[in-house]
């Protein structure tokens, strides 16, 4: 299952956070990046959850390397 990097505007609170059970959420102070192995199903789920939320997109990143790889590791290959 592809990983996927989705980052949005903002710095999401705690019961925003809350919303994503399950994915990595890294806060920032200007973006918040939700991250996870995802199917198309679920992303799709994950997109529609978060233009309900009003959360404004700024990148959708599908991560490439081996499967069950983590984000970081796959970074610090990079």
């Amino acid at each position: 299952m592809p990983t996927y990097e989705i980052t949005v505007i903002g710095s999401l609170g705690p019961g925003t956070a809350q919303a994503f059970a399950g994915l990595a959420v890294d806060v920032g102070p200007s973006v918040t990046v939700v991250s996870g192995a995802l199917d198309r199903r679920a992303l799709a789920a994950l997109l529609n959850r978060m233009h309900a939320m009003g959360l404004e997109l700024v990148a959708i990143r599908r991560e490439v390397g081996p499967p069950g790889a983590s984000i970081r590791a796959v970074r610090s290959r990079a």
